[in-house]
């Protein structure tokens, strides 16, 4: 083998160890964010595990067309860097080795990646993106067997509400009511002592099985002809055209394939959407020639800078992306023509690359010589004759803790956690925002909703990268210390290793403290307008053809449905109460009314009628201008918004949870998150502690390892979570269990590998 085409391995052996590291941290962020809706379709929702993973292969090809390009400017930047900050770079100068012969094995890698690229954003991405959604819809709009929760009002359905008591032991539903309105001019109401759901998918059959019931009809313009019959057995049909929706939509222009654009430019139909599709004929194009671009930039900036290689590729990265952005906006809104607007930043990010290569000639080792200089008057200043100094000698006090190596090891530990943490905080932050900008641009909101959105979102994302960041530390602290014998002086000493790990103990409780306080003080406002701006980016409404309705369970077997209350003014619109018999299979009254006031225990209808039955059958009917009719809940019961529980803390949340069993209502979903607001700061804790034996066993294999190791411990962390969160808002686990299960697991591992390290 030449010398030369050794060279070109030698550079690439340099660049593609970095470039795997970003690709897994940008690959590991992007699917972060969509994780804990795949595990709720894997268990709440009861989808296969085959068709979770289809669904993760499905996003896993957009994510490598963004992750490809940042991750090959990371792995040129600190490649290259490596070789300037080890002299290895001047060495080649003086060998007569060019700059421009260390940018062959770069840009033919570029070209690679390139090519990779191209057919990514071609073909698999626009397909897999489609596949994608129309598979996510079809199981979310699936509702199954092990989803319905008892003592819940469930309207998945437009047309259906139902609700049911509990589960008998043959698993079969108690009580349950069914209210229909699928019917214009029509409402049907079932109400059964037992009942059962079937379900077959692939079939494409629904219905529910109904047990000794009655069965309630009224015509909505003359309620007076209200009849009702009694069951021993019902089957009561459910809409498979909305259970089974067949997932037939336009195409976004982000999932068509390339032949589908093509033609779409020049049919007629499509002449008023044709400046967006040449924006996205663009911007498949221009994304993938990015490689060369970060192939260019990257190779002069690393030779160039001797610290920061990885901070400056994200800075980089952060304003590339955002002139990318800005260019396809005014493309779509026909400031800038669409070739212009999506190549600008590629053409200014090339000039300046290729500026620095050009220049890169002139950055020799002059500096050398300079440095030799300053050395030579160092070392000829330390000859110098020492001064007498008079020094003053008190008494030594000494502490315990924090003693000398202590305070070393904090720094240290420090200074990387600040590095590490600020890496991941904006990589996140990158994510977030490539992952809106198209909702921004199709919705026609200006970009600073969203970097008003980010502000707002910056509290969650630096409470959800606390534990990866302490892990990530811990294991390239001890790493690094290992990698440079400090361990082993310490062992040689005398040193007790569970010592000197007593310190990173401590700063994983500390760091424990700050998440749980920034858990309760902080989140629960930023959550709240986070949302707010969330939904005015999407553009997120009510569905129009769900029915504006609200449900509540009172007490003495007492349903509240209405359409609006007015907190203010204890005002209800379009109210209706149902008086349900002691075995929950029949009415004794119905009301309705359109308007009704409360009063301290007391509710006022008016202009409405009221039906009084006997042992379930039709006895009375009668209308009424006004109707006084005491209750047992108070006017706080009626507020018709669940809140978030993101949106509070944990002394909050419980308090909702006391005011949720005491009427009567469905609270276990709440007990979860009370339960893992506990549960999640614990787990900075657990992580340091599970990063001290793994980092102490194979430390000597460098930072790269150990930042690989915890980006996948973290990912297994993150799926048990989400496992366990959704087995515990199905009912499956205790909100105990579901919250702490992982922390359990984790915690169990890491004491039994703390143990075996030896002191």
């Amino acid at each position: 083998m030449s010398p030369l085409r050794r060279l070109d391995l030698y550079v690439l052996k340099e660049v593609l160890p970095f470039f795997g590291l970003g690709l897994s941290l940008y690959t590991f962020a992007l699917f972060t964010t969509r994780l804990f809706d795949l595990m709720d379709l894997l268990i709440y929702k009861g989808a296969a595990l085959g068709v979770v993973i289809n669904l993760l292969s499905y996003m896993l090809p957009e994510i490598l067309s963004l992750a490809i390009p940042m991750s090959l400017l990371l792995g040129v930047l600190l490649g290259m860097n490596r070789l300037s900050m080890d002299s290895e770079y001047l060495a080649l100068r003086s060998l007569g080795i060019s700059l421009g012969r260390l940018l062959r094995p770069v840009l033919i890698l570029a070209a690679l990646l390139f090519c990779c690229n191209i057919y990514l954003t071609f073909s698999v991405v626009p397909r897999a993106n489609y596949s994608f959604t129309t598979k996510y819809l079809e199981i979310a709009f699936v509702s199954t067997e092990k989803e319905m929760a008892p003592r819940t009002f469930h309207t998945t359905l437009p047309s259906l509400t139902l609700y049911f008591q509990d589960r008998t032991e043959d698993q079969k539903w108690n009580r349950l009511f069914l209210y229909d309105t699928a019917e214009a001019k029509k409402n049907r109401l079932l109400l059964a002592e037992r009942a059962d759901y079937y379900l077959n998918k692939e079939e494409k059959q629904a219905y529910l099985r109904l047990y000794n019931g009655m069965l309630h009809l009224y015509d909505l313009d003359d309620p007076s002809r209200y009849s009702t019959y009694q069951f021993s057995y019902l089957i009561q049909p459910l809409p498979t055209d909305l259970i089974f929706p067949q997932a037939v939509m336009q195409k976004r222009r982000s999932q068509q394939g390339m032949d589908e654009l093509t033609r779409n430019l020049t049919n007629k139909a499509y002449r008023q959407n044709r400046r967006a599709l040449l924006c996205e004929w663009n911007r498949r194009l221009s994304l993938p020639f990015a490689n060369f671009v970060f192939a260019l930039l990257g190779l002069g900036l690393g030779l160039a800078v001797r610290k920061g290689g990885f901070s400056l590729s994200l800075v980089v990265v952060i304003v590339y992306y955002t002139l990318f952005s800005w260019g396809e906006n005014f493309a779509l809104d026909g400031y800038l023509s669409p070739w212009f607007g999506l190549w600008a930043s590629n053409v200014l990010f090339f000039a300046i690359g290729l500026t620095i290569i050009i220049r890169g000639h002139k950055i020799s080792g002059s500096g050398r010589g300079e440095g030799l200089k300053r050395g030579e008057k160092k070392e000829r200043s330390s000859f110098q004759e020492p001064r007498k100094v008079l020094k003053l000698r008190f008494p030594e006090v000494r502490f315990r803790f924090p003693n000398i190596l202590d305070r070393y090891l904090i720094r240290l530990f420090l200074k990387v956690f600040l590095l590490v943490f600020l890496s991941l905080l904006t990589i996140f932050l990158i994510v977030t925002f490539f992952e809106l900008i198209d909702d921004i641009l199709e919705n026609q909101k200006p970009v600073s909703l969203l970097l008003k959105y980010l502000w707002y979102y910056f509290p969650q994302i630096f409470f959800y990268i606390l534990p990866v960041s302490g892990l990530t530390t811990t294991l390239v602290t001890l790493g690094f210390l290992s990698k440079s014998n400090e361990v082993t002086a310490l062992k040689a000493l005398g040193m007790n290793l569970h010592r000197f790990t007593f310190t990173l103990l401590l700063l994983g409780v500390l760091i424990s403290g700050v998440s749980f306080g920034l858990q309760e003080r902080v989140l629960p406002q930023s959550n709240i307008k986070a949302t707010e701006l969330r939904n005015r980016i999407l553009d997120n409404r009510p569905p129009s053809h769900f029915p504006l309705q609200h449900w509540l369970s009172g007490q003495e077997d007492l349903f509240y449905r209405f359409t609006f209350f007015d907190e203010e003014k204890s005002l209800f619109k379009d109210l209706q109460l149902f008086f349900l018999s002691p075995a929950g299979n029949s009415l004794k009254r119905r009301i309705q009314a359109k308007e009704a006031v409360y009063k301290e225990g007391t509710i006022l209808l008016k202009d409405g009628w009221e039906v009084l039955f006997d042992e379930g059958s039709f006895r009375l009917f009668r209308s009424f201008k006004t109707l006084s009719l005491s209750v047992s809940e108070t006017q706080g019961f009626f507020s018709t918004a669940p809140p978030d529980p993101e949106s509070m803390n944990l002394f909050q949340l419980r308090s909702y949870i006391s005011f949720l069993e005491k009427n009567r209502l469905q609270s276990r979903t709440y007990k979860v998150e009370a339960a893992f607001k506990v549960a999640f700061p614990l787990v900075n804790f657990i992580m340091i502690l599970f990063g001290i034996p793994f980092a102490l066993k194979v430390g000597r294999s460098g930072t790269l390892g150990g930042i690989g190791f915890s980006i996948l411990l973290s990912l297994v962390y993150w799926l048990m979570v989400g496992a366990f969160r959704s087995l515990g808002n199905a009912g499956v686990l205790s909100p105990f269990i579901a919250a702490m299960g992982a922390n359990i697991l984790f915690l169990s591992l890491a004491l039994f590998l703390f143990s075996r390290v030896k002191r």
